[in-house]
């Protein structure tokens, strides 16, 4: 969670609330975990995936240029990563950069490399893949 660009109507959360580390940890746990305990209690999350298609559907057909955490590929990090996007009827119409302190630096470069190992596994095992 990039915690030192969080905002809230352009507030910084750190001015709207006194959050410790225990306490950032905790919500960043509970969001991670959330689509799980979603499956746990329903058996799926597809109202959510379907709500947020819809979004994403309203933002390109009405160019409602809205801000969405959307995939797309960042050059920095040479991978796709769901960042801050204005997104309107020509599709990402700019990326909105975050100011990252160099913990969340860290963390995002770790994302990417993540992200970039299970593509080159991918891409090293195509049969895997597409056999289940």
């Amino acid at each position: 969670m990039a915690w030192s660009s969080a905002n809230c109507s352009g507030v910084p959360i750190a001015q709207l609330f006194s959050l410790d580390a225990e306490k950032k940890k905790e919500i960043e746990e509970t969001t991670a975990q959330k689509a799980y305990d979603i499956i746990k209690h329903k058996g799926f999350t597809s109202y959510g995936v379907a709500a947020i298609t819809v979004t994403i559907c309203e933002s390109i057909i009405f160019d409602h240029r809205q801000v969405l955490p959307l995939s797309n590929w960042q050059e920095e990090w040479g991978c796709c990563l769901s960042l801050p996007v204005i997104l309107g009827r020509a599709g990402i119409i700019s990326t909105i950069p975050l100011k990252l302190n160099d913990e969340e630096r860290i963390l995002i470069e770790r994302s990417a490399k993540s992200l970039k190992a299970v593509v080159a596994d991918t891409d090293a095992k195509p049969d895997a893949v597409l056999n289940g």
